[in-house]
């Protein structure tokens, strides 16, 4: 979870104090009294029920709790019988709630489940030793899967019908509270993860007490709340359009995936946007969505994907639910066939910039005409990206096997298409290395093109001020114009080749200054210190001496005089 701060989780104790007459409240937590007021009334509606110290079945404690608390929480809490009996003023015995709450952006972030949760309240000694840091591996999701594949078109409808409102689970005396708890995430993990922002879940709810939990399992009917047997005669619950629409799609989603759930439950889990869970609408729009996405990849794949649907795709799906290879393959398409005037300018910037910039520079330079570079410019311009963009078109192109001719197309591209914009120059020039090694690589790599060095490094020096010195230094041996430059000189043995031999065939050896000799070295890859011995071999006599000794006689011999 990189990037976020570390998140801040609050834990709290429900209970009595041995031998006290006062009533079951908060008696410790983690801000040390501060939020107690907002922790005792949070834990308060929690409570499912009135447990008893002689109930036995399906209301004995342990019960476990979960769902959203302070508009943006999710809070789980687990209520049990203390390790050590406590009994209040009266010698009842007392229970004890065990609370931890955390944001839900952070919990959505790496899709925590349920159980999960309840496993780090269980695992508690409350209070702890120190701040509540868990460390909460990614789900299992497989495990999840095959608990619902036991009976798939039950799990499925009954996730369905919780569009419809809240629904109890009955029926299920011999079901113990951790299978309880495994079996509510199961029917969670068939709905989008960002409907945990409003699901509320309780492994025990009483049939005497009203409550405003959305899914629990309960000993018979609670008041005002659907309920259903737990896989048990009667099918699951009767369903809403909505929700029969919701559970096509599910089905519809998990055979796209040939037929694995455990699929259908990454792709329900990967997005982490809050939806409003009463809303069946938004659900089912959400799972449109989800669909849409599914197909389009697999007609991508088989080359049989229309632009529009690409589009849509990109619109209305979080980018969160792509593998980065399928990210790229639906850019890729989207860029090279959607008009950029039809390109929503706050979508691929907010949801993938670290992908959008080197996707956009990489076809720029591998443009097959500078219209089609255009093009792939003009979408980074209007993402506001463009910078950027071109930034990263120059650092990566000296890096490419073919160094030479990447530096000739981005080149031409940067002259051609973004030129005129003074901004992009400035862009540009702050990539030193890459403007040094893209000027070094037109001027001794095969095919060299002098007259295309000459332009990028007049263009890079038309900006305000004083050019740097190693900018000087190429447009002397270019253009043959002495420039005062600023700051030190201290050339690469690749700048001072480049600049010796563009000097020597444009006769401007006389304005190479003394640092570029002096860093002159054999130090090369093949072809460039061919090209540089080709010129050195050739030197007037006056320069020979300019040359460090060991460059003389690697590159002269030896025995080569002084003429």
């Amino acid at each position: 979870m990189a990037g976020r701060p570390a998140p801040e989780w609050r834990w709290a104790v429900r209970g009595k104090r041995p031998g006290a007459a006062d009533d079951f409240a908060v008696i410790a937590d983690s801000t040390g009294g501060r939020q107690r007021a907002d922790l005792d009334r949070i834990t308060r509606r929690m409570i499912p029920g009135n447990p008893g110290a002689t109930t036995r079945g399906p209301a004995a404690l342990p019960w476990v709790m979960a769902g959203p608390v302070a508009g943006d929480r999710i809070g789980v809490a687990i209520i049990d019988w203390p390790e050590e009996p406590v009994h209040d003023a009266f010698g009842r015995p007392a229970v004890e709630m065990r609370y931890v709450d955390c944001a839900f952006a952070h919990l959505a972030d790496a899709g925590v489940g349920y159980d999960q949760l309840a496993g780090v309240v269980s695992g508690l000694r409350l209070p702890p030793a120190g701040p509540l840091a868990p460390a909460l591996g990614p789900p299992d999701l497989a495990a999840t899967a095959r608990l619902i594949d036991e009976d798939f078109s039950w799990y499925a409808a009954t996730a369905a019908s919780l569009l419809d409102g809240a629904l109890v689970l009955r029926d299920a005396p011999d079901v113990p509270v951790v299978r309880r708890v495994h079996l509510l995430e199961a029917l969670s993990s068939l709905l989008p993860y960002g409907v945990r922002g409003e699901l509320s879940l309780s492994t025990y709810l009483s049939p005497l007490t009203a409550t405003n939990t959305r899914l629990g399992f309960g000993a018979g009917a609670v008041r005002g709340v659907r309920s259903v047997p737990w896989r048990g005669p009667g099918g699951g619950p009767r369903l809403s359009a909505a929700a029969r629409r919701y559970l096509g799609l599910l089905r519809e989603i998990r055979d796209a995936a040939g037929a694995d759930t455990r699929a259908l439950l990454a792709t329900l889990r990967a997005d982490e946007r809050r939806l409003p869970l009463a809303d069946g609408r938004a659900v089912v729009a959400h799972a449109e969505a989800l669909r849409q996405q599914m197909t389009t990849l697999a007609q991508l794949r088989a080359g049989q994907a229309r632009p529009s649907a690409v589009e849509r795709v990109l619109r209305w799906s979080s980018l969160k639910l792509f593998q980065a290879s399928e990210w790229k393959l639906l850019l890729d398409s989207y860029v090279r066939h959607t008009p950029v005037t039809e390109l929503d300018v706050n979508l691929l910037r907010r949801q993938r910039p670290s992908q959008v910039i080197p996707l956009l520079a990489a076809h720029a330079v591998d443009a097959v005409d500078l219209d089609a570079a255009r093009a792939y410019l003009g979408t980074g311009r209007r993402l506001g990206v463009l910078d950027e963009v071109v930034g990263d078109m120059v650092a990566k192109a000296v890096t490419r096997p073919d160094a030479a001719a990447a530096a000739r197309r981005a080149v031409t591209v940067l002259l051609e298409v973004a030129g005129g914009r003074d901004e992009l120059r400035a862009a540009v020039a702050e990539e030193e290395q890459a403007c040094r090694g893209l000027a070094a690589a037109l001027i001794l790599g095969p095919d060299p093109r002098l007259d295309l060095a000459a332009a990028f490094v007049r263009w890079l020096c038309s900006g305000p001020g004083r050019p740097a010195s190693w900018l000087a230094g190429y447009a002397a041996a270019l253009s043959g114009t002495a420039v005062e430059w600023t700051g030190p000189w201290h050339p690469s043995a690749r700048d001072a080749a480049a600049i010796v031999v563009a000097a020597a065939e444009n006769g401007n050896l006389d304005l190479v200054a003394a640092p570029v000799w002096a860093s002159l070295t054999g130090d090369l890859d093949q072809a460039w210190r061919d090209r540089l011995g080709g010129v050195l071999r050739d030197l007037p006599p006056r320069y020979v001496d300019r040359l460090p000794g060991d460059v003389r006689d690697a590159f002269l011999g030896k025995d080569q005089k002084r003429r």
